[in-house]
C-alpha cells in the first residue's frame, strides 16, 4: 500500500546540519493559560497563585497575571500564608518567603525537619507549618523553625492547619483526627469526639464560630470548637472531602463528584455552576465582593454575584498540562486538562477551541484530511469539521487511548475494548481485533500501510488494516510499549523503564538504541526520516540523528515537566508539557533544518491535480472541473471580487476521482468571480468571467 498522506507530511524531509553548536534554549509561549491552582492568597490588593511551576502574581484582581519565581528553588507550591506584609511559600521541599510581593523569594526552613510542607498558619507573629512529619513554628519569620508537637501530636502528618479565635487547629492524616492547641503549639488536645471511624482530615474550615471538617467517610460540623462533631448530610457518591472553604455566609466542599455550596451551614446543598462540569475547587479567598477560587485544571474563576456565575481569569497564567499537540490545517492545537486551545502564530496567542466539548479533559488529538478528531478522559470521541470551532460527539466508544490512521481510515485504541476502525471520517467504528491478546491499547502507529500496536502483552503488527493482528516482539521487554512512532523505515518503541527500541524491519526484530540516554522514562517520540525526537517524563528531551545510535540532549531552558508531545511547524519544534503549557525552539538551533522545498513536493504528489479548471457551454454556465487524488471534504465556492461568498457548489465529502460541477449564472450579474476550493488541508481557486 502506498505511503500515507500524514506520514508524508510528517516526514521532515531532507535535513540538514550545520556547524553551530546547540546553543540558545527553548522559550515558553503564550499558553494556553489555566491549570491547577492549588493555593491562593491576598496581601493589600496583589493576589498570589501558587501552582505546580511557582507563583503567579496579579496586581489588578486577576486581569492578568505574571510568573514571580526568582530564588525559588522548588516551584511546586503547595500552600500560601501572609504575615503583615511578608508572603510565605510551602513546598514539596521546603519554605520560601518574600518581602517585596513575590519579587523575589529565599529559602527560611532551618531547623525543620521534614520539609514536605502541606499547611502553613500565622498566630501574632508565629509562624506554623504542617509537615508530613508533623508541625513547627517559627517566630523570626522562618529564619529558624523547632518542633511544635512535643505534646499530643506525636509527629504526625498534617494535611490542613486553620485558625479559630486564637487556637490554632490542626487536620491530620492517617486516623489522626483533629487536634488542637490554645497554647501556640506547646500541647495538643485530640477533638475526634463523633467524628466516627474514619479520622483522616483531608480539610478544615471556620465559618461563624462553626468548624467544618472533611474525611474520607464525609463532612462533619462543630459548633463547639471542635468538642463535639457531627455529621452532615451531603449527598454524594465519592463521600471523601477533598477541600472545604468559606467566602460570607457560604461554605463549599468538594470531592471527586464536583464542588457543592451551602448557606444554611450544610442543611443543603447546590451544585457550582462555571459553564462546565464537574468543578473542582482547590483554593479559594474572597476580595471585598469578590470571590476568587483556585481550580483543578480550570485555573482561577472569579465571581462577583456570590458564586451565581463564574469567568475564567488566567490570562498569563502558563500552568497547563498538554497532552497532545498536532498540526492541523496549518495551525497548532493542544489538547489540555481545559479543552482544546489553537494557535495561529507558533504559540505568540492562542485561542480556546471547545464550542461542543462536553468533557474538556483534552488526552489525544489527530488530523484526518480537512476533520479534526479528539478523544476526553471520560472516554467520549468528538470530531470538529471546522477547525476546532465545533465538536460534536461521534460513534460509542469509551475509554479512548490513541489515535493513528492510513489514508483515509481512522483507528482509535482504547484502554478495554482493543482497536476500533473508522472508514466513513469517525460516523461509525468497527472493532479489528482479530489476534490481539488483550484489550488494552496503550500506543498506535502507522508505517508504509502497517499499523503497530501497544498492547498489554507486547507489541502487535497488522497489514491489512486491523483484520488481523501478529506478535512482532523479538528484541523487545514483555512490558506494553507506553509510545509508538514511525517514519521511512524506522518504528520505534518507547518504555517507561526500558528505554527506547528501533526496528527496521517492520518489526520483524528490535534493537535497544538507549544507548547514552539516561534512565528516563520515555514519555513522547517524534519521528522523522532523519531524526527523531523523545520526551521523558522528568523534563528531559533528546535529539537523535543516527536512528538512536547516540542521543544528543537538547532540552536548554525546558522545565522539569514531563514532555507529554512533542510536534514541529516549518522550522520551528514544540514541545507540550506537563504543568507548563507549550515550549517553542528553532530547529537551526538544534542543527536540523527542514529541506521546504521536498516537503512541498511531496504534499504536492499527493495532490497533484488538485487545481480548477473553467470552461463554458453556449448557455453561458460555467462549469468546474478537478481531479481529487484521495478522499477529502470538499467545499467549492463562488466569491464576488470583495470576498463575499455568493454560491456553494459542493460542501460535503468526496471519494477520488475526476469531477465536473455546474454553475448555474442565470440570475447573476456580469463580470469577473472568483472559484475557490478546499480539499481537506489543501486550496486552489480560479477566476471566471460570466458574460450576459
Amino acid at each position: 500500500m502506498k505511503k500515507s498522506f500524514l506520514q508524508l507530511v510528517v516526514s521532515m524531509g531532507l535535513i540538514a546540519f550545520s556547524a553551530r553548536g546547540i546553543n540558545a534554549g527553548w522559550v515558553q509561549t503564550n499558553g494556553p493559560d489555566g491549570g491547577t491552582i492549588n493555593a491562593l492568597a491576598l496581601s493589600g490588593s496583589t493576589i498570589f497563585a501558587g501552582t505546580s511551576c511557582g507563583v503567579f502574581v496579579s496586581t489588578n484582581n486577576g486581569s492578568n497575571w505574571t510568573l514571580s519565581n526568582s530564588g525559588l528553588t522548588e516551584v511546586g507550591i503547595t500552600t500560601l500564608a501572609v504575615t503583615d506584609s511578608k508572603i510565605l511559600a510551602g513546598t514539596a521541599e521546603g519554605v520560601f518567603l518574600s518581602t517585596n510581593n513575590g519579587t523575589s523569594w529565599t529559602e527560611v526552613d532551618s531547623g525543620l525537619e521534614n520539609k514536605a510542607v502541606r499547611a502553613l498558619a500565622v498566630i501574632g507573629s508565629t509562624l506554623f507549618a504542617g509537615t508530613r512529619g508533623g508541625i513547627s513554628l517559627s517566630t523570626d519569620n522562618g529564619t529558624s523553625w523547632i518542633g511544635a508537637d512535643s505534646t499530643g501530636l506525636n509527629n504526625r502528618s498534617t494535611g490542613v492547619l486553620i485558625v479559630l479565635d486564637s487556637a490554632l487547629i490542626a487536620g491530620l492524616h492517617y486516623g489522626g483526627g483533629v487536634t488542637i492547641s490554645t497554647d501556640n503549639g506547646t500541647t495538643w488536645t485530640s477533638a475526634n469526639s463523633g467524628l466516627g471511624t474514619n479520622k483522616s482530615i483531608s480539610a478544615m474550615a471556620a465559618k461563624n464560630g462553626s468548624l467544618f471538617a472533611g474525611t474520607e467517610g464525609g463532612l462533619f460540623l462543630s459548633t463547639d470548637k471542635g468538642a463535639n462533631w457531627t455529621q452532615v448530610a451531603i449527598e454524594l457518591e465519592d463521600p471523601v472531602i477533598e477541600f472545604l472553604g468559606v467566602s460570607g455566609d457560604q461554605i463549599f466542599a468538594m470531592s471527586r463528584d464536583g464542588t457543592f455550596f451551602s448557606t444554611n451551614n450544610g442543611d443543603t446543598w447546590t451544585a457550582v455552576n462555571a459553564g462546565f462540569s464537574p468543578v473542582f475547587f482547590k483554593s479559594i479567598l474572597t476580595n471585598g465582593n469578590t470571590i476568587f477560587v483556585g481550580t483543578e485544571d480550570h485555573g482561577v474563576l472569579l465571581s462577583a454575584n456570590n458564586g451565581t456565575s463564574w469567568t475564567s481569569v488566567n490570562t498569563g497564567i502558563k500552568n497547563t498540562k498538554v497532552y497532545n499537540l498536532v498540526m492541523h490545517n496549518g495551525a497548532l492545537f493542544a489538547g489540555t486538562q481545559n479543552g482544546v486551545f489553537l494557535s495561529t502564530d507558533n504559540g505568540t496567542s492562542w485561542t480556546a477551541a471547545d464550542s461542543g466539548l462536553t468533557d474538556l479533559h483534552v488526552l489525544n488529538l489527530i488530523g484526518n484530511g480537512s476533520t479534526l478528531f479528539t478523544g476526553t478522559e471520560g472516554g467520549s470521541v468528538f470530531r470538529s469539521t471546522d477547525n476546532g470551532n465545533r465538536w460534536t460527539t461521534i460513534g460509542d466508544l469509551t475509554d479512548l487511548s490513541c489515535f493513528a490512521r492510513i489514508d483515509d481510515m481512522v483507528f482509535a485504541g482504547t484502554s478495554d475494548k482493543g482497536v476500533f476502525r473508522s472508514t466513513d471520517n469517525g460516523t461509525s467504528w468497527t472493532e479489528v481485533n482479530s489476534g490481539l491478546p488483550g484489550t488494552g491499547i496503550s500506543s498506535l502507529a502507522t508505517i508504509n500501510g502497517s499499523i503497530f500496536a501497544g498492547v498489554y502483552g507486547g507489541v502487535f503488527l497488522s497489514t491489512d488494516n486491523g483484520e488481523s493482528w501478529t506478535k512482532v516482539n523479538t528484541g523487545l521487554p514483555t512490558s506494553s510499549a507506553d509510545v509508538l512512532a514511525a517514519s521511512g523505515n524506522a518504528v520505534f518503541a518507547g518504555y517507561k523503564f526500558d528505554g527506547i527500541f528501533l526496528s527496521t524491519d517492520n518489526g520483524t526484530s528490535w534493537t535497544n538504541v538507549n544507548a547514552n540516554l539516561p534512565d528516563a522514562y520515555i514519555a513522547s517520540i517524534l519521528a522523522t526520516d532523519n531524526a527523531v525526537f523523545i520526551g521523558t517524563e522528568d523534563g528531559g528531551l533528546f535529539l537523535s540523528v543516527n536512528n538512536g545510535t547516540q542521543w544528543t540532549p537538547v532540552d536548554s531552558g525546558l522545565p522539569k515537566f514531563s514532555m507529554q508531545s512533542i510536534t514541529w511547524n516549518n522550522d520551528t519544534l514544540f514541545a507540550g508539557t506537563m504543568g507548563s503549557g507549550v515550549w517553542r525552539r528553532p530547529l537551526s538551533e538544534m542543527n536540523v533544518t527542514i529541506d521546504v522545498r521536498r516537503q512541498r513536493a511531496a504534499m504536492q504528489q499527493n495532490c497533484s491535480d488538485l487545481h480548477l479548471r473553467a470552461s463554458y457551454n453556449a448557455s453561458r454556465d460555467i462549469f468546474i472541473g478537478f481531479s481529487l487524488p484521495r478522499p477529502e471534504q470538499v467545499a467549492v465556492a463562488v466569491h464576488d471580487l470583495s470576498g463575499h461568498a455568493i454560491a456553494s457548489l459542493v460542501n460535503k465529502r468526496l471519494v477520488s476521482g475526476a469531477y465536473k460541477l455546474r454553475w448555474d449564472t442565470r440570475a447573476v450579474a456580469p463580470g469577473c468571480y472568483m472559484i475557490k476550493l478546499q480539499a481537506g488541508a489543501y486550496a486552489s481557486k480560479t477566476s471566471v468571467v460570466v458574460l450576459k
